[in-house]
């Protein structure tokens, strides 16, 4: 289900551009060497190496591509946006959250994480104690989000660990799903600040949404960030418009921004 980068894609050129500029801007010529050996050849880096950009400082692992997520290029649409709004989110709820970029470059502006991840959350822990960030200001949540609690099996995908999903042809497994209305308390949300969502979990997105009903009707001020690729954006609509009233705005092609009114 992971997207591949491929120099036939020549559309995704300057998007390509914008990744390398952003590595060589602080000096990471290893990055850019990386990531041409991915697109060209889809080589993977055979050691671990510590590296820091605009999002914080990073461990990137060995056999994976950790040092294209940590980059401020990718996904800039939904970083943009993140600026424009950051001095008022009161909390940063993340499902999904990778190596913990989102919330490492937000907590380094005074903004309260939830880090919902549950095939990569010891990364998240490395990059937390690499960045010296306050204790509390990022809850690393060890599960997957969706309408039940219930014990899941995932797929592992080699490399591009953070496009691994939920495998639903079996049953049971050994990693926790868990409602978001069961993670957060909605009574210790600050009411006046604002609250965003932001879902990448590879066509679990509806799944989780079920499992946030209350949440997002009792959210005031809410901003929903989603990736709408597998799930469907009408099918997601559907749901989010059964909760409460939406505006949406197609932030890349790739996610949605939906704000509550």
């Amino acid at each position: 289900m992971a997207y591949t980068p491929s120099p036939f894609r020549v559309s995704k050129y300057g998007k390509y551009f914008a990744y390398c500029l952003e590595f060589m801007k602080r000096g990471d010529y290893q990055s850019v060497s990386e990531a041409f050996r991915y697109l060209l050849f889809k080589g993977l880096p055979a050691r671990p190496r510590i590296a820091t950009t605009r999002m914080g400082t990073f461990r990137f692992r060995k056999g994976t591509t950790d040092f294209q997520f940590a980059n401020f290029s990718y996904e800039s649409a939904i970083k943009k946006h993140l600026q424009k709004v950051m001095s008022n989110i009161g909390l940063f709820i993340d499902v999904g959250a990778c190596i913990g970029e989102y919330d490492i470059w937000l907590a380094k502006q005074g903004v309260r994480s939830v880090a919902v991840e549950p095939v990569n959350h010891q990364a998240i822990f490395e990059n937390i104690a690499l960045n010296k960030i306050p204790e509390g200001s990022i809850q690393v949540m060890k599960c997957a989000a969706g309408s039940e609690n219930k014990k899941v099996s995932f797929h592992v995908l080699e490399g591009v660990t953070s496009s691994s999903y939920i495998n639903n042809e079996e049953s049971g497994g050994d990693i926790d799903c868990r409602r978001l209305d069961d993670i957060i308390d909605i009574n210790a949300i600050d009411k006046e600040k604002l609250t965003v969502i932001k879902l990448d979990i590879e066509g679990s997105e509806i799944e989780a949404l079920r499992g946030a009903e209350k949440l997002i009707k009792g959210i005031e001020k809410l901003h929903l960030i989603y990736e709408y690729t597998f799930s469907g954006e009408q099918a997601i609509r559907e749901v989010l418009d059964r909760y409460a009233r939406f505006s949406y705005k197609d932030l890349d092609g790739v996610n949605m921004l939906a704000v509550k009114y």
